[in-house]
Formats: structure tokens, sequence, C-alpha cells
């Protein structure tokens, strides 16, 4: 387990830094674009003009060489930044437009920032090519962010450890409700959010105009993936605070209720008599793994009484050890006390 998380951590810290360098370097130069939108102009002449390729062997990119003359109180300026954020692409039909209208000899307006006159830009202000760099970042982001939200769950089980897997426990008169949504609502609406955003990347190179699609079209597309993840986010929440994943105990017979949980289409009642214990199984797939605390039904299948799943192993353990307190269920595999022995204390209306 300790291999497992220090991979995780250094994994997930070489893919930060990775991450991080690309946002800062778009952020910034988106930032500045959205900053010379504020710039005076004047009227400068272009002395040069053409179209740039960039041989690789995954391809060809093409960017634009555009060198300008303006003048900024007397004083003449050379300036040869068409963006901050132009670079090359592997879609030639912006440099080539740009080209087209900058072309040698042309009188355009020359944008320049009044502390430094020096500095200049042909095009300021946002542009289809910001809007794709965004989405095209966006699943590298959200990944980024689920690796921090690992970390985070190291650290706290390391220094904060959980005696129930830090679940919500709510008693509601004679019920105790113990609520186990199956994931997060903000890791669905993460993952759908990256998930919507990879698609559209994909969708905007080939029909969308390449990696300069048209800025409302760009605007739009991180709009549905924004809203995508957030809807999915509220409505898990609301699943959750539904009670649709609550393991439901009634105190007055001992009956138990399994959550609409692992394809449960309705509630299912079970009898104390027909719990022989508590599990925790390990799911791997794709060299990863996670821990399912399951009610152990004589019987009856092992599938039939999983109840949550975690990524977590201490969480997973912790709350079928404390689960099984409740039950006074000593080991996974014998069977529970006498329920009117095994039921806890009655705390009406308390909430833990």
């Amino acid at each position: 387990m300790k291999n497992k998380a220090l991979v995780i951590v250094l994994v997930g810290l070489f893919w930060s830094a990775l991450v991080l360098v690309f946002d800062s370097i778009v952020g910034y130069g988106i930032v500045n674009q959205i900053r010379a939108c504020r710039f005076p102009s004047v009227i400068g002449v272009i002395t040069h003009s053409e179209t740039t390729t960039e041989y690789a062997s995954h391809g060809d990119t093409t960017g634009v060489d555009i060198r300008y003359h303006y003048e900024v109180n007397g004083h003449a300026f050379e300036g040869t930044r068409y963006r901050y954020v132009a670079g090359s692409s592997s879609d030639s039909k912006w440099a080539k437009d740009a080209v087209k209208y900058y072309f040698s000899g042309a009188e355009v307006p020359v944008f320049y920032d009044p502390k430094k006159p020096a500095e200049s830009l042909l095009h300021p202000g946002i542009d289809g090519s910001d809007y794709m760099w965004f989405i095209f970042l966006t699943p590298f982001n959200m990944v980024m962010l689920a690796f921090w939200s690992m970390g985070i769950g190291f650290l706290r089980n390391k220094f904060f450890r959980s005696p129930n897997g830090r679940i919500k426990t709510i008693r509601d008169g004679h019920f105790l409700r113990i609520r186990l949504p199956r994931y997060p609502g903000w890791a669905w609406g993460m993952a759908v959010t990256g998930i919507v955003a990879f698609i559209e990347a994909f969708l905007l190179a080939f029909i969308g105009g390449g990696f300069h699609p048209k800025a409302g079209l760009g605007a739009a597309a991180i709009v549905i993936a924004c809203a995508s993840g957030i809807a999915v986010a509220v409505w898990e929440w609301w699943k959750t605070h539904s009670g649709v994943s609550d393991l439901t105990i009634d105190e007055r017979d001992g009956s138990i209720e399994l959550p609409l949980t692992f394809g449960r289409k309705t509630r299912v009642p079970i009898s104390a008599a027909d719990v022989a214990g508590v599990a925790v199984d390990t799911v791997s797939q794709n060299n990863s793994s996670t821990y399912v605390p399951t009610l152990v039904l004589r019987d009856q299948k092992p599938s039939d009484g999983k109840l949550a799943e975690w990524f977590n192993k201490t969480d997973a353990e912790n709350f079928a050890t404390w689960l099984r307190t409740q039950l006074k269920i000593a080991e996974s595999n014998k069977k529970p006390a006498a329920w009117k022995d095994a039921m806890p204390v009655p705390d009406h209306g308390k909430e833990e």
C-alpha cells in the first residue's frame, strides 16, 4: 500500500508539474491578450509578411512571420508580435488568412503598451485558439485534480484517521441511516467535464476549424463542458441527499434495507439473521484496485451484499470494522449476535 501511494504521489507530481507549465504559458498569454484590449493604437506599416513551416516527424506546423514599423511620440519601433499566444499549429488556414490581411506594405493599427511602447502586437483580445487551448488542457487538468484529491486522501488518512471510513450517519426516528454514495458527486462532475472537453477537442480539431475554431464555437464548447460537469455533480449530490444510497437499519425489529447501488432497482430488505459478517472485497482492474465493503449474506451470492466502493483501502476497512461493531459481528465469517443485543442504543434526531 505504501509503495502504491508513493508511486501515485510521484506520478501525480510529475503530471502536475507538466500540466502547470502548460497552464502557466497559456494562461499568461491569454491574460496578456485580454490586457492588450486596453492598449492604445497607432497606424503602422507592415514591412514583412509570410507564413512559416516547421517540419517534424509527427507532422508539419504553420505559423506567421509578420514584422511592422510604427511610431509612438516621435520614437520609431519595429514590432514582430502578431499575438501573445499565436505559435504555430497543424492547420494553416489561420496563418494564410493573417498574412493575406497583414500583407507587406499594408497600413494597419498597431497596439502598444503605453508603459513600454516597444511591446506591441497586431491582434489583441481572445479568439478561437485561446478557447481551444482551454478545452485541450481541461482533461489534463481534471486528471491533475484527481491526483491532488488522492494525495489529500493519503495525507488525511495518515494524520486524521476516521474510525468509520468518513461516512455520514443520520438518526431518523427509529432508523439509523448510513450514507454510502458510491463515488462523490464532485468526482463525477470532474470526470464528465474532462470527458466532454476531450471529445470536444477532437470535434473542433477535425470539423470546427482545427486549432483555430470560431470564437463563438470555442466559447460554446467551454460552456457545454463545464455545464455538463456541474449538472452531473448537482444530480449526484441530489441523489445522495435523497437517501437512495443510504444503508438503513430499523432499530425496532433489526431489519436492514440495502441502498439503490450496484444495479439494485429497489431497496432490498434483509433480516439481521441473514447477515453472517462484513467483508471487504478487492476489485482489481487496469492496474488499479477499489475496495468494496460487503455484507456476507447467507444463501446469497457475494455480490448481493455490496454496499459501497472506496479507492482508499484504509477507509473501506475502517468502515467494515465500524459496521461489524454496530452489528456485534467480531469476524466477517461469524454469525451476528441476537439483534436485541446487537443494536446500538437509540439516539433519536442526532446526526453524526
